[in-house]
């Protein structure tokens, strides 16, 4: 199913357990076209939602700086929480984890998945609630770890904070 969304554009419903409307499109602190999803039911986007997306489209290019910054923070860790545990396999750490000397350098290592306008999600619970934390998220894989993503997690366009594997995303 199909529609021309007034605000998003065209956008495609996809139902894999959690209903998603799905398209490819931009965002410029990302320098490119990445596929974008939408929580929603069969209906569409909500008002708010499209607010949500007419405000991730505005985001100034500083919130890729806050971005790499972040990311570059969330690297060091992770690079030393696998020197930790994977230190005795001869190797892993320094082909997959290289040591950074600028944060710049962080977008060469990692790979943009996808972002995501949220809408209502299932809790632990079962229960069904909208976050007031966040309302989208940029989700990338690192070249460290291709199996797992992690997440920028966003509200009103500006950065809350990145989220691992596991993170807790509500």
């Amino acid at each position: 199913m199909s529609i021309d969304d007034p605000v998003i554009g065209p956008l495609t419903f996809e139902d894999y357990g959690l209903p998603t409307w799905t398209r490819e499109d931009s965002l410029d602190i990302l320098g490119g076209s990445i596929r974008l999803d939408i929580g929603a039911d069969s209906q569409g986007p909500t008002e708010l939602q499209r607010q949500v997306y007419i405000t991730c489209k505005q985001m100034p290019m500083s919130v890729r700086d806050e971005l790499q910054e972040a990311i570059f923070e969330f690297y060091k860790v992770e690079r030393e929480a696998y020197a930790e545990v994977c230190g005795d396999i001869e190797g892993y750490v320094e082909e997959f984890l290289p040591v950074l000397e600028e944060s710049s350098s962080i977008w060469g290592i990692i790979q943009p998945n996808y972002w995501r306008i949220m809408g209502p999600e299932p809790s632990d619970d079962g229960t069904i609630e909208v976050s007031d934390r966040y309302d989208a998220t940029i989700s990338w894989n690192g070249c460290w770890d291709v199996e797992h993503e992690f997440c920028a997690l966003l509200k009103d366009g500006k950065l809350v904070s990145i989220e691992g594997p596991g993170g807790d995303f509500s």
